[in-house]
């Protein structure tokens, strides 16, 4: 039994490690582009390196992240290599009816979307795709070191570490920036490396290697985001703290040469800084996101809430907000976790730890207050409630992640911890996947369709209307209850059109007389216009139209044309290269025999179109 038991806590790592990649991905490829905090701004830095070979100066009024160090940047310039950046497939389209955008809006998309960001990625969709599997893989490894840290501060307590990491791993809001592009992935999986090698160096201190394996991990964090400056802080108290202990001048001339060399890594960037903006930080904050007043108790107080909902799920640009019940569930499991830190403190339970396991909570405690206190001390006082994003404390994730499995194991009694762990992690991942599905992709009604579904469009057409629309195909059937005749019609647009035309479906009987008709603007049922396509989009257009009961019985034609609706005039219509006057003639017909109806010369719809016709999207 004792064997099996190992066996499974040895699987159980690697397993909690997939798993968090396969979510994490399943968010970079679900979450519409664009749909994360500041992604356009972090993206448009990579474009300006992969195109321009030169870092971005920043300005008011920018709104952008030129004022961020360039090391994610970087980063992401080669891993987007595969993608040709100067093609603008895919590339950012504000959506003006924002909720942000400052013009009224209440939609949470702030970009639109047109098929061409959709699978086969190509230009900047790809780019961004190949940035957000980046940000993924930071974040798996950010969950790797957090095992890294359970194992060095407990190594006789493996699910202490196993459950710190599958709280991080399954943070639905860690999954979400995780497959996003954003600079905190990479300060957090630096920040996470620098505290393991801090408790490393704890054990080996004499070793001047260990300080400066330290020293990289800061540099390169500091490289990525300045936040990363509290890291510093923490070393140097560590620093200060061994060698006053064993009273080693030695030890603190090895660290602090490390810290220094650290130091003089990052001296150029701050530098920079000072000589275009006279200021060593070289942040111009926009004046639109500047408090208007100072701190007070109550923005402390909208700190707290929102930070802590966000650290856990708020999503989109902190406007897709999880079910109550969620919330609900977070805040009991993290009071749990409290009472049982509480327990450990009051109970003695803390006696049992070794002198290395108390100084190395220190540690890590010191690291989470000092993040805190940084976002406290820059972005609440320099920002206004949007900056409240829990977020910018997961640089801190591992230690509060690691106190609060400390926590929860603490009040667990020991036959059922195993127990409790395995099913924390599954509930979490499950919950996390759920919210993904069910929530967050719901909350963004997209009406073109990807371009894959073109291969599947049932009774394949090449028509071109003007110059602007291109029939690619439909589907005719009847409604259920036999009164009316269902048209769905697969548009591309060839170019993006001018005007916001009409399509009008007319049933013809044998003579050609008009007997029932259905018009209206493709896409305008679900607020998406023709005049918001852009080319390359795929737009499903329902006609639903009434069948005339005093019919005889013979079969009906169905006849498609597109025309402008202030004047009349209709685009002419082009298949196989030949002109076909104003309109075409489907090869589908609707028949009457007595009291049926029946639906003659169409295909069934090929399963991947179930479901296709997107819900209707709100005011735009």
């Amino acid at each position: 039994m004792g064997s099996t038991a190992r066996v499974v806590r040895a699987s159980a790592a690697p397993a909690l490690v997939l798993a968090c990649f396969l979510l994490a991905s399943a968010y970079a490829v679900l979450v519409p582009a664009w749909e994360a905090p500041d992604e356009p701004a972090h993206f448009a830095y990579v474009l300006l390196l992969v195109e321009q070979y030169t870092l971005p100066v920043d300005h008011p009024g920018a709104l952008g992240e030129e004022h961020q160090p360039p090391l994610y940047y970087l980063l992401n310039a080669l891993t987007t290599l595969p993608a040709n950046l100067g093609d603008a497939t895919g590339s950012f389209r504000g959506n003006p009816r924002f909720i942000w955008a400052g013009q009224g809006g209440t939609q949470v998309s702030a970009a639109l979307h047109p098929s061409d960001e959709t699978f086969p990625y190509r230009g900047q969709a790809l780019g961004l795709h190949l940035a957000r599997e980046t940000s993924v893989v930071l974040g798996v490894g950010t969950v790797s070191l957090i095992l890294a840290l359970g194992r060095e501060l407990f190594p006789e307590k493996p699910l202490i570490g196993l459950l710190g990491a599958a709280l991080a791993a399954f943070d639905p809001q860690f999954l979400f920036i995780s497959g996003a592009v954003n600079n905190d992935n990479l300060l957090t999986f630096l920040s996470t490396g620098a505290c393991w090698q801090m408790l490393r160096t704890m054990k080996r201190p004499a070793q001047g290697r260990q300080w400066l394996i330290l020293a990289a991990w800061i540099a390169l964090a500091v490289l990525t985001k300045l936040n990363a400056l509290a890291l510093g802080l923490v070393a140097g108290v560590l620093l200060v703290a061994i060698a006053a202990r064993q009273r080693s001048i030695a030890i603190f001339l090895k660290g602090a040469g490390a810290l220094l060399l650290a130091a003089l890594v990052t001296a150029w960037w701050f530098a920079r800084n000072q000589v275009l903006y006279r200021r060593v930080i070289g942040w111009t904050m926009d004046q639109q996101n500047v408090r208007p007043r100072p701190v007070g108790l109550a923005d402390l107080d909208d700190l707290a809430r929102v930070q802590f909902q966000s650290f856990w799920g708020m999503f989109g640009w902190m406007n897709v907000a999880p079910p109550t019940w969620f919330d609900l569930a977070i805040r009991v499991l993290v009071a749990v976790g409290a009472v049982g830190l509480v327990w450990l403190a009051v109970g003695g339970g803390w006696r049992t730890f070794s002198d290395f396991q108390k100084a190395g909570l220190a540690v890590l405690a010191l690291e989470a207050v000092v993040v805190e206190l940084s976002v406290v001390g820059i972005v609440v006082a320099g920002c206004n409630a949007t900056c409240y994003q829990g977020r910018l404390l997961f640089p801190a994730i591992g230690p509060l992640m690691l106190f609060l499995a400390l926590g929860l194991t603490a009040v667990a009694p020991k036959r059922t911890t195993s127990a409790l762990v395995a099913s924390l992690a599954l509930v979490l991942a499950g919950t996390s996947a759920y919210l993904l599905v069910d929530v967050i992709r719901p909350a963004y009604p997209i009406v073109p369709l990807p371009t894959w579904q073109l291969r599947f469009v049932p009774n394949p057409t090449d028509v071109t209307f003007g110059q602007a629309f291109r029939l690619r195909g439909y589907q005719a059937s009847l409604i259920p209850d036999g009164s009316r005749f269902q048209l769905v019609l697969f548009w591309q647009a060839v170019s993006r059109p001018d005007f916001d035309y009409s399509v009008s479906v007319h049933l013809l009987d044998a003579t050609g007389k008009l007997v029932a008709q259905k018009d209206q603007a493709p896409g305008a049922d679900r607020n998406y216009p023709p005049t918001s396509w852009i080319s390359g989009d795929v737009v499903a257009d329902e006609h639903q139209i009434d069948l005339p009961r005093d019919l005889p019985n013979g079969a009906y034609r169905l006849q498609v044309g597109v025309y402008n609706w202030k004047t009349g005039q209709t685009l002419p219509a082009v298949t196989a290269a030949q002109p076909a006057g104003g309109s075409i003639v489907l090869e589908a017909t609707v028949q009457r025999q007595g009291q049926r109806w029946l639906v003659q010369g169409t295909t069934a719809p090929v399963s991947p179109l179930i479901g296709l016709l997107a819900p209707a999207a709100p005011d735009r």
